[in-house]
């Protein structure tokens, strides 16, 4: 099975995720971007795409959207 040509904004926020969430349980970016399958140029490329973007989003959703990695943090240690 061949990988898609583009990814739609929805996988590429999941993926953005988890690869923040595997560097903040000590993985290199560069391997988690490995192991689900994209090279570590284009998380950093997605990453500064997101980034442009969420800086014309009001200051209330991007409020949320960095309290989401330390929720994730959280649920990860209660288990």
């Amino acid at each position: 099975m061949s990988r898609p040509r583009r990814y739609t904004d929805e996988q590429i926020r999941v993926m953005l995720q988890r690869i923040e969430d595997a560097v903040a349980l000590g993985e290199t970016v560069s391997r988690a971007a490995r192991m689900i399958g994209i090279s570590d140029g284009l998380y950093y490329k997605w990453r500064q795409r997101l980034l442009l973007s969420a800086a014309s989003l009001p200051e209330a959703v991007l409020l949320s959207h960095r309290e989401r990695p330390a929720e994730s943090q959280v649920q990860q240690a209660r288990r």
